[in-house]
């Protein structure tokens, strides 16, 4: 598949990356143990692809040494961030060959990749295709397993740059998850430019 630039378009990295922020997003680590110890990143770019096959898909940066390390493990265990384990977030996110020293991890998990202890939910994934999209590879991954050991617990938020609480609705009926209404952010964090090169 080749991707092209439009002839005529005048979004630049910046204007797309501006607009992308006004998106929020859930974030999450993908871990996977390899044959050179355990590698993962911080993704926000995890979706739900297909329930019947069940499907997700995650776009990470093709350049990213821990996404061939992990690529090369063939599968991987995606940990959803609750809100307050932001720094892990943070962590995750940079160029860090020691990401996981002093980290609690749970028992691994059933496609034997670690997970995030305190995670709102996990996933235990096996790769089954990588497509090129430009400066990001677009993976497709099977789902073994999907549990939610946290599920009282909030997730965490990016938006704008920034990390954020959400919180229900005002006048929402308590308990209505299921709603596709609005959900007010709390800002929990901000920096400019919080992920490093090897997030995406």
């Amino acid at each position: 598949m080749t991707v092209r630039t439009i002839a005529g378009a005048k979004v630049t990295v910046d204007s797309l990356k501006r607009a992308a922020g006004t998106f929020p997003t859930g974030v999450v680590i993908v871990a996977a143990n390899t044959a050179d110890g355990p590698a993962g990143l911080t993704l926000q770019s995890f979706v739900s692809l297909s329930l019947d096959p069940p499907l997700v898909h995650l776009s990470v940066s093709s350049t990213s040494g821990s996404w061939q390390a992990i690529k090369s493990a063939s599968g991987f265990a995606v940990s959803v961030l609750a809100e307050d384990q932001a720094d892990l977030a943070l962590n995750f996110g940079k160029r860090n060959s020691d990401k996981f020293a002093g980290m609690k991890l749970t028992r691994e998990s059933t496609s034997k990749h670690p997970k995030i202890e305190g995670a709102v939910a996990w996933f235990d994934c096996v790769i089954v295709a990588v497509y090129p999209g430009g400066d990001h590879d677009i993976v497709v991954a099977s789902v073994l397993n999907a549990e939610m050991p946290e599920a009282s617990r909030e997730p965490l938020v990016f938006h704008r740059s920034g990390f954020w609480r959400i919180e229900p609705a005002v006048g929402a009926a308590v308990g209505a998850r299921g709603d596709h209404g609005s959900c007010p952010q709390k800002r929990v964090g901000q920096r400019k430019d919080p992920w490093g090169k090897e997030h995406r």
